[in-house]
């Protein structure tokens, strides 16, 4: 008998089955003795299909059993074979270039493996446990991309054919990253060393900082607090590589609520405790600036501020005991205002970009009240209806 295969078959058969010896012949001159029982295949033998599939091994019954080595129309299976489906130890090669090497059940990988493939593009191995076809289980699975030169190496647990548990991640010229993954991204706790030597090590969810965590800056600048999807945002401290800190409340990267910022320089450093509102002071809030060598107080200020300058009513205490309260436009005392030396003298008046300007009350270290009129932070000596007159002149 020839089949549309090529392959010839030759020798005794009884009510169309092939019994005893048969002679087989491919369609590549390559011949097998087969035994035949009632048309089933006994011992080894070799099967032809007509799609092109192969099966040579130990038969009984007419099923394949034991070692085998089929030929499928994408690649090849040599190993282990029962209940007509690879079952034990085997090696399929594919045709794509890819390749498993180990355990199977019912015809899945299952249990310790390796599955490799190799393309122009690059290549990919993984060695760990499979389940039902999948990996999931402990397993190390290193690949790599040609054209980018780069190493990409988990090592860790698996669940449905994705990082799940603890593992740890190294991308080459990138990061390495140790810790928690749920369905394949960092969730949880974990620890993730930049190839630019930036660290991270907190609370991620869907691969974002998430939750409390410390990141440290290849400048040396330092956050430790909360994170929302990659941002500072809830309570937080950041230390800035020259000295500066600020620890408060955050949203979206940038200072918001109530807060405190040092800042330090050469000769002074400066505390401003109170709101902010996008990242600069929005509100009411106290300043404080102190001398770095005699740590002397040079002044405090009290009050509101505006895109970060003190308006509105407040106070400011000098080092020597001077006092200034009143209405603050950019920083300055404008409208009506206070002035306290520490010897007791007063001025009560007008003022206008941080002078005495216009109507005011002056009180001596005695006690004496004069009024006048003042310009520029000079007192006119003019009488006031003289002063008046020149004005509206």
């Amino acid at each position: 008998i020839t089949y549309r295969n090529g392959a010839h078959y030759e020798g005794n058969c009884i009510n169309n089955k092939f019994n005893g010896l048969i002679k087989l012949t491919l369609s590549n001159s390559d011949t097998y003795q087969i035994n035949y029982i009632d048309g089933k295949i006994n011992g080894y033998g070799i099967q032809i299909y007509d799609n092109g599939n192969v099966q040579e091994g130990n038969w009984i019954s007419g099923k394949c059993h034991g070692r085998v080595s089929h030929t499928y129309l994408d690649g090849k299976y040599e190993g282990e074979y029962k209940n007509e489906l690879f079952n034990g130890q085997g090696i399929y090669t594919y045709n794509d270039g890819s390749k498993y090497d180990g355990t199977w059940s019912n015809g899945k990988y299952h249990g310790k493996g390796m599955y490799s493939k190799l393309s122009k593009l690059g290549f990919e191995v993984y060695v760990g446990h499979f389940v039902n076809g999948i990996r999931q289980g402990y397993g190390v699975c290193t690949s790599k991309i040609f054209e980018y030169n780069n190493i990409n190496t988990y090592d860790g647990e698996w669940f449905n054919n994705n990082f799940h548990g603890k593992g740890k991640h190294t991308f080459k010229y990138h990061f390495v990253f140790e810790g928690n993954f749920l369905n394949g991204d960092k969730s949880g706790y974990g620890i993730c060393k930049y190839h630019d030597k930036s660290i991270y090590e907190g609370n991620w969810l869907n691969n974002k900082y998430h939750g409390k965590g410390k990141l440290t800056n290849t400048d040396g600048s330092t956050y430790e607090g909360n994170f929302v999807n990659d941002e500072r945002t809830g309570y937080g401290r950041y230390v800035y590589n020259n000295g500066n800190v600020y620890e408060g409340e955050w949203l979206k990267g940038k200072y918001n609520g109530k807060g405190k910022l040092t800042i330090v320089s050469k000769d002074k450093t400066e505390v401003y405790e109170g709101l902010f509102s996008d990242g600069i002071r929005n509100g009411p809030g106290i300043c404080i600036t102190t001398l770095n060598i005699t740590r002397i107080k040079e002044s405090t200020m009290e009050g509101s501020w505006v895109n970060s300058e003190f308006n509105g009513n407040g106070k400011i205490t000098y080092h020597d005991g001077s006092v200034k309260e009143g209405n603050f436009i950019n920083g300055e005392l404008s409208g009506f205002g206070v002035h306290i030396l520490p010897s007791g003298w007063k001025y009560e008046g007008e003022w206008l970009n941080g002078k005495y300007h216009g109507n005011g009350k002056e009180t001596s270290v005695k006690g004496k009240v004069t009024n006048g009129i003042w310009i520029n932070g000079e007192k006119q000596k003019v009488p006031i209806s003289k002063y008046f007159a020149q004005v509206f002149k």
